[in-house]
């Protein structure tokens, strides 16, 4: 706003330098009417006198007379001819066009600013219904949370004790102890398929290498090991070899359905080479990494 009132403070600057020219060109008409008046007056004025060179016949000093008196009519009939062109010419057009600009100057003035008005009417009607939404899905989380805290079986609920709680000592004698299972199934990342102990160093080494921080989003809150998309795609041209921006976006959209990562503030859950773009690493990959995760409560920002 204060950039548009040094626009139209110039274009009007323009409004008065264009009166300051057609101040000069009204006056100097003026001024070569009045000199050709003025020399128009002499002639008269000497033929009032009786008994002059009117009664002198062919003489030289009365033809020399004559020569000057004429010039002096003729000049005035030429700086006439000049005021009245400056008039037509400078002056009546020039005036027209003035003040067809200063009007729309003005029009554009005055249609800028009601845009403007409406611009910050909307973008305020924007803004409450920005906070109204953010609102809605604060809620919508509220009762997710306690959705599953509600209807958990309890039998299944983790505060629930029942007689497999009860710690139980078996003695087998040719029974081995039994390890769980890890999940052996390779894990597909761009064009390259690892297998769990691969991925395993790939990311260890992504959480110790790409920088972990916070991200503050409105109304959601603050989210905790985030990493923008510029690093992410950064680490991935400099340590997995990706050829083009492309190809690691890809590679950090694979991360994104293998559960690794996820997109914070935004709606959706793709992938992008943006510093705007802001990814949460999940705890699927700590665990996976064997890195401790921060764990930092949830806080809301209202």
């Amino acid at each position: 706003m204060a950039r548009l009132g040094v626009l139209f403070g110039k274009l009007q600057q323009g409004v008065l330098e264009n009166r300051q020219i057609l101040t000069i060109a009204r006056m100097r008409a003026e001024a070569e009417d009045l000199y050709g008046t003025r020399l128009s007056d002499i002639a008269p004025a000497s033929d009032r006198i009786q008994g002059g060179f009117a009664s002198d016949d062919g003489a030289t000093v009365r033809k020399a007379y004559d020569g000057v008196r004429i010039e002096m009519e003729d000049a005035a009939r030429s700086h006439k001819k000049i005021a009245q062109s400056i008039r037509d010419l400078v002056v009546n057009p020039f005036t027209r066009w003035c003040d067809a600009h200063e009007s729309r100057i003005q029009d554009s003035q005055d249609d800028l600013q009601t845009r403007i008005k409406a611009h910050d009417r909307q973008a305020e009607l924007a803004k409450k219904l920005r906070s109204n939404y953010f609102n809605k899905c604060r809620l919508v989380e509220d009762i997710e949370e306690e959705n599953k805290l509600a209807f958990q079986d309890p039998e299944t609920s983790p505060n629930a004790v029942t007689a497999s709680n009860i710690p139980e000592i078996k003695v087998s004698e040719n029974k081995e102890p039994e390890i769980p299972e890890e999940d052996d199934e390779p894990i597909e990342i761009g064009d390259e398929v690892y297998q769990p102990e691969q991925m395993k160093k790939i990311l260890a080494h992504m959480l110790n290498t790409i920088p972990l921080g916070e991200h503050k989003v409105p109304i959601m809150g603050t989210y905790q090991n985030t990493s923008p998309g510029t690093d992410i795609v950064e680490y991935l041209q400099r340590n997995m070899g990706t050829t083009s921006i492309s190809y690691a976006e890809r590679i950090g959209q694979d991360l994104i359905s293998n559960g690794f990562l996820r997109l914070i503030g935004n709606v959706g859950n793709s992938f992008a080479n943006s510093s705007k773009m802001m990814y949460q690493w999940k705890t699927k990959a700590f665990q996976m990494a064997g890195v401790p995760e921060n764990k930092k409560t949830l806080g809301r920002t209202f």
